[in-house]
């Protein structure tokens, strides 16, 4: 490929300059990944995929591939600021340093024919969380889903290890790869130093930390809020929060009432103090992320505690599992995922966030399961000073 595109302009001095700079990091160590100009007509069968507030990503063949050996599907993102080549710049470096076994791989760029600049990167091609939960949350067990948490909490641990934030934690950013789960876009990801404007908020409300509502703190530790609402999910198989409209009112309860989803009846203690103490309201006692993936590699490779809590219910133990009687409880046994409803549910599983008066705006196509339920923009409420 670096002979191939090695010196193709882009057509900005800026973004050249960065490319080479990529260039010659790589070949001083080749551990650091080389970014180039890759030309818009190497692409073919452009799709949209989605459209966010911060950019959008389309599905593409690459007509020759990576190594030149023949068509290989990509994606194809360009920044909704078309004209911000420093943030175009950032986000790309962003990725490059962090690319690994859980971030997508990056590829390069190109510049469509309205002088759009796109980052070329690795696509997932089993969709997001949310399609991989509809299609396969019947199949999975403990083992299955302390791996999932295990792979996505690598890649947050990966981030923050780099003083970074990613900022938009949630399903839809959760993308499933060949044989692994990946954390995506980084348009919201900065340093931990950055100061961030507080009066705009990004995100989708279920997942954004109360510290950010109440504008006290934003740091790594919103991240881990956003990860403990995926850790619900993963267990539940449900949204988070999928009963009620995600407006003001539940943003106060969060904040104010402590509102957090409800037990899942069959959940092991240890998983649901793990993930209770992730959504706690003072962030300062929420556990940090290496901490979580220290203990999931524990729990899976070392004790296999899984293989324990799956012997017990098989033989009636429930003790150290969570099993109620109480109707505000979700039952895993009860679950029955299809490509239309939850059963026991009285939403669709495809039902949309409300738009209304929301911090997201929620734009997908049901035919497509490629497409994102899950759409991060900036907020449109006025948060006030003192949500009481």
């Amino acid at each position: 490929m670096s002979q191939r595109f090695r010196n193709l302009s882009s057509g900005s001095e800026q973004l050249d300059n960065y490319l080479k700079s990529t260039q010659k990091l790589n070949q001083d160590d080749p551990i650091n990944l080389p970014l180039f100009f890759i030309p818009y007509n190497e692409f073919d069968d452009i799709k949209l995929l989605k459209k966010g507030g911060e950019g959008i990503i389309y599905k593409s063949e690459w007509k020759i591939g990576l190594n030149g050996l023949g068509p290989e599907t990509v994606a194809l993102k360009t920044l909704l600021n078309k004209l911000d080549i420093k943030k175009f710049i950032n986000e790309l470096d962003l990725q490059r340093k962090l690319y690994g076994t859980y971030i997508p791989l990056v590829y390069g760029v190109t510049k469509d024919f309205n002088n759009h600049y796109m980052i070329v990167m690795e696509y997932a091609k089993n969709g997001d969380l949310r399609n991989y939960l509809i299609n396969n949350y019947n199949n999975l067990n403990f083992k299955d889903k302390l791996r999932m948490l295990k792979e996505i909490i690598l890649a947050i641990k990966d981030i923050h290890s780099n003083n970074l934030i990613h900022g938009d934690i949630h399903p839809g950013n959760i993308l499933r790869g060949e044989n692994s789960f990946y954390v995506s876009d980084f348009g919201l990801c900065h340093p931990y130093t950055e100061e961030r404007e507080r009066k705009i908020i990004y995100g989708i409300p279920p997942y954004v930390a109360p510290e950010i509502f109440l504008k006290e703190h934003y740091g790594p530790e919103a991240d881990i809020y956003g990860f403990s609402m995926i850790a619900w999910e993963i267990l539940s198989g449900k949204k988070v929060y999928d009963n009620c409209p995600h407006d003001f009112d539940l943003i106060q309860s969060i904040t104010n009432n402590d509102k957090r989803p409800p037990p899942i009846n069959g959940t092991p203690l240890e998983l649901w103090n793990l993930i209770q103490s992730c959504w706690d309201k003072d962030y300062t006692k929420r556990p940090k992320a290496k901490e979580i993936y220290s203990t999931l590699v524990k729990w899976l490779l070392i004790d296999e505690i899984y293989k324990i809590w799956e012997n017990d219910l098989k033989k009636g133990i429930t003790e150290n599992f969570i099993f109620t009687n109480d109707d505000n409880f979700l039952s895993i046994n009860n679950i029955n995922y299809s490509n239309k409803q939850v059963t026991g549910s009285t939403l669709s599983i495809h039902d949309r966030f409300p738009t209304g008066n929301t911090t997201s705006s929620i734009t997908s196509n049901n035919s497509s399961p490629e497409n994102d339920d899950y759409v991060s923009i900036q907020i449109d409420l006025v948060i006030p000073n003192n949500l009481t």
